[in-house]
């Protein structure tokens, strides 16, 4: 799978979900990496009693987006930011 199909797989999807709200909620760091980019930018909230910035923009907005702007991004390279296994059913 390249990064193009897994920015398009997540780019139409919800941008809230129970249990990933959850995880913000409980797990959210508190400062640095892309909480200090999304507190760099006007149309980000940062709230975790939000589940802000979601984990939908965490992935496209903030790890994605933040490669393609550096030049840092192969859009059809395989995408390597988790292990991926889909002959064996998904992420392992």
């Amino acid at each position: 799978m390249t990064n193009r199909e897994v920015i398009e797989f997540y780019r139409n999807k919800a941008s809230h979900y129970d249990l990933s709200d959850e995880f913000v909620k409980k797990y959210q760091q508190s400062s640095g990496g892309y909480i200090k980019y999304a507190n760099g930018l006007v149309d980000i909230k940062v709230d975790k009693s939000l589940a802000e910035p979601n984990q939908q923009w965490h992935l496209l907005g903030s790890y994605y987006g933040q490669k393609i702007k550096q030049k840092k991004l192969d859009l059809d390279a395989e995408a390597n930011c988790w292990d991926i296994n889909w002959q064996k059913g998904g992420f392992r």
